[in-house]
This record gives C-alpha cells, sequence and structure tokens, in this order.
C-alpha cells in the first residue's frame, strides 16, 4: 500500500515538469510576415514582426530592421514599410532586437 502512494505521488509529481517538447514557451527567433514578397519595381510592402512564439513579445524599443535593394520607413512599432528600388533580383528584410533576429526574402521583378 505504501509502495502504491508513493509511485503515485512521484508520478503526480513529475506531470507538471513535461512541456511537450515545445521548447517551454520561449522565442528561438523573430518571425516577419510576410515571409516571401514579389514586388514589382517602386512597388510597397508592409512587413511586420513577431516572436516565434507567442509567450514572449518583441523588445520594440530595442527593434532594428534593415533591407536590401530598397528603402525602409517606419509604419508603427512592430512594422515597417518597404518601398522596391528599380533594380531586378532577389533582396531580403532584417529585423533584430539585439538578441533574436528574423529575415524575409523579396523579389523585385
Amino acid at each position: 500500500m505504501r509502495l502504491g502512494l508513493l509511485l503515485w505521488l512521484m508520478m503526480v509529481l513529475a506531470i507538471p515538469g513535461c512541456g511537450g517538447g515545445s521548447g517551454g514557451g520561449n522565442t528561438h527567433r523573430l518571425t516577419i510576415a510576410p515571409s516571401s514578397v514579389s514586388l514589382s519595381t517602386g512597388g510597397t510592402q508592409t512587413f511586420k514582426v513577431a516572436g516565434a512564439d507567442a509567450g514572449e513579445a518583441v523588445d520594440a524599443l530595442h527593434l532594428q530592421w534593415s533591407c536590401t535593394g530598397g528603402t525602409l520607413s517606419l509604419k508603427n512599432d512592430l512594422s515597417m514599410n518597404y518601398r522596391a528600388g528599380d533594380k531586378s533580383g532577389h533582396y531580403s528584410i532584417t529585423a533584430s532586437d539585439g538578441r533574436l533576429s528574423g529575415s524575409a526574402s523579396i523579389e523585385i521583378r
């Protein structure tokens, strides 16, 4: 009887520690949406950044954006407007908050 109670108690105490393999809710990267776009020269697109897991917010105060093949203008804390340049090719936009980063691909045609 005592052994059964002891085993039951050990099992009950062990269950809350199971995380289901999801990484414990920590953000491992930033995601930029949309992740891929195709634009004509001079075309525009708004990109938005978010954490890969909803459990942790992006540090908008320290968010830095960069791009190739075009120009950026701030829309709000977590969004950026991209204007395509005048040269066709494959380019990217990147966001980083100092800890994590993410990028999206851009095709200018």
